[in-house]
């Protein structure tokens, strides 16, 4: 099932990420996914640092991480309107998918 171009979490985002192929799967930069579904938002930093309720200091932390707390990714994705979880899922059904092929 593909995700509609029009649609803020693009399959082609997850795509392009930065993954590194371990043991057991693949590993998801999740930081560079959120990065990437902020610029395409078109919400500066400032706001959104603003709308969390952080610093923007604490904005590139988050961008930069590869991990983020579940609560914390939740509320970023209300904030970002995009399901990071469904779009991580999708990602992973897909890989899963491959390997089987």
């Amino acid at each position: 099932m593909s995700i509609p171009e029009e649609n803020c979490c693009q399959e082609g985002v997850l795509r392009r990420g930065r993954r590194k192929v371990r043991r057991g799967g693949i590993k998801i930069h999740v930081g560079e996914l959120i990065g990437k579904e902020l610029k395409r938002s078109g919400m500066g930093k400032k706001e959104f640092s603003r709308r969390l309720f952080c610093s923007r200091e604490n904005v590139y932390r988050i961008i930069g991480s590869e991990n983020i707390d579940v609560q914390q990714l939740m509320r970023i994705g209300e904030i970002l309107g995009c399901d990071f979880f469904a779009m991580i899922s999708q990602s992973l059904q897909r890989e899963e998918r491959e390997k089987q092929e």
